[in-house]
């Protein structure tokens, strides 16, 4: 009968159904270079044993013209999504032109450990969009390739120090709290450059030695804002932990980004389901294991390293936490005598991430301990908090499925950071007129 041989059929079809998506599809997925985490390697056994069961099922009641048109409406579901993953594979990112763009922007460099090539431009593709770079002759992301005079002509200028969030990974420099602090600035009558120093994966030692080579090339600023990322303490205890910035190891290191690169353009960039699909369904997931009502980014960072969430409880007391922060303090130490060597007004900005917006805290460590740092050391703090917890979703900060700054998060940034500084520079000469929340 017709309904016997589907059910032999779909039997099949669902035990090497799950062993061929498994090896050589999901496993992939979950990692790009295929050595799965605990919980990734737990789900993949979950699915091998969903698809055995149905192909038991299958064979058990092949009699069943019922489980027959239940194993057809499955098949025509996994044929649907079969195609939407081979549209996503279709329109997916030249890997090779992906790796070529990056190289236009990023070199290693023996001081920095890794620099953006002055005067150059290129496109970057970051989650599901594709973003225009520019780079000015400082070697700072720029409106467009442009030289940058030693001495501004504005009435001052402001230099600002971060990582990737400060570079603003993911949008136009034009939306970028870099661009719009210029702006606001412009709006309000005022002639005050802003310049982006912003590098992804830098954190306090590089933020030092990057304001220090800006100064020794001969070039000049009035105010530098110290952007305190909360990686910066896992960059400084983990990442960075062998100073040697030698070409040699500048090289070696260089080699081993660039593989993790072509792991990423080739297995996550190119498919965008792993950007798209995976994510959701960890969120929806964590929104179950969770209870109703809770946020799921709590669940989440639950299994991450902590680089993102060491103020809370369950990461703080990890040893790296404490030998990070005491290294951050360190060289923003060094950032302070650096500026009062040549007469720059500093600042030090801390700002949350999604685990401390959803975490109950108040107020986050990063602010206490850093606060505390600033006034210790005669250093001017800008807490940019308030403006995210006053936002009435602080998600729409953040980009969807990424947990750097969207334009929202941008605008929040650049007019808390203007109205403090208008506030309480001393170089600025502005009087401080009466703005709106954002």
């Amino acid at each position: 009968m017709l309904h016997v041989r589907v059910n032999k059929l779909a039997a099949l079809f669902w035990v090497v159904l799950g062993l061929v998506l498994s090896e050589s599809v999901l496993s992939s997925l979950f990692s790009p270079d295929r050595h799965l985490a605990p919980p990734n390697r737990l789900i993949l056994l979950a699915f091998d044993g969903v698809m055995l069961f149905l192909g038991i099922c299958a064979f058990l009641w092949r009699k069943s013209p019922r489980m027959a048109g239940l194993n057809v409406s499955l098949i025509a579901v996994f044929v649907c999504l079969a195609g939407i993953e081979g549209y996503l594979r279709v329109t997916r990112v030249d890997p090779v032109w992906a790796q070529r763009e990056i190289e236009k922007i990023r070199v290693p460099d023996p001081f920095l450990h890794h620099a953006l090539v002055p005067n150059s431009s290129g496109v970057i593709w970051w989650v599901d969009r594709k973003v225009p770079y520019f780079v000015n002759s400082a070697g700072f992301r720029d409106a467009r390739v442009r030289d940058v005079p030693p001495r501004t002509r504005s009435q001052a200028r402001v230099v600002l120090l971060g990582d990737s969030f400060t570079e603003a990974l993911g949008v136009p420099y034009e939306k970028s709290f870099a661009c719009r602090l210029e702006a606001l600035f412009r709006e309000g009558g005022a002639d005050v450059e802003v310049l982006n120093a912003g590098v992804a994966a830098y954190c306090p030692r590089i933020y030092y030695r990057r304001l220090q080579k800006f100064l020794d090339e001969g070039f000049s600023t009035d105010i530098a804002i110290v952007m305190m990322d909360m990686t910066d303490a896992w960059d400084e205890a983990v990442f960075y932990s062998d100073n040697d910035f030698s070409d040699e190891c500048a090289r070696q290191l260089q080699e081993s980004r660039r593989k993790r690169v072509d792991v990423i353009v080739s297995e996550q960039q190119r498919d965008r389901t792993y950007y798209l699909v995976y994510p959701a369904l960890l969120i929806e997931v964590s929104r179950l294991l969770s209870g109703w009502g809770k946020d799921p980014w709590e669940w989440l960072n639950s299994y991450s390293d902590g680089a993102f969430a060491w103020t809370e409880d369950r990461h703080f007391d990890k040893p790296w936490v404490a030998v990070g922060l005491e290294r951050c303090k360190l060289h923003l130490e060094h950032i302070k005598r650096l500026c009062d060597e040549h007469g720059i007004e500093m600042f030090l900005a801390v700002f949350p991430q999604p685990p401390q917006l959803s975490s109950p805290r108040r107020p986050s460590r990063q602010e206490v301990i850093f606060s505390e740092f600033a006034q210790e050391n005669g250093i001017k703090m800008i807490d940019l908090y308030p403006g995210f917890r006053a936002l009435k979703d602080w998600r729409k900060a953040y980009i969807k499925w990424d947990n750097h700054f969207s334009p929202k998060g941008h605008e929040v940034v650049a007019r808390q950071l203007h109205d403090e500084l208008v506030r309480s520079s001393g170089k600025l000469g502005v009087a401080s007129p009466a703005r709106n929340s954002p």
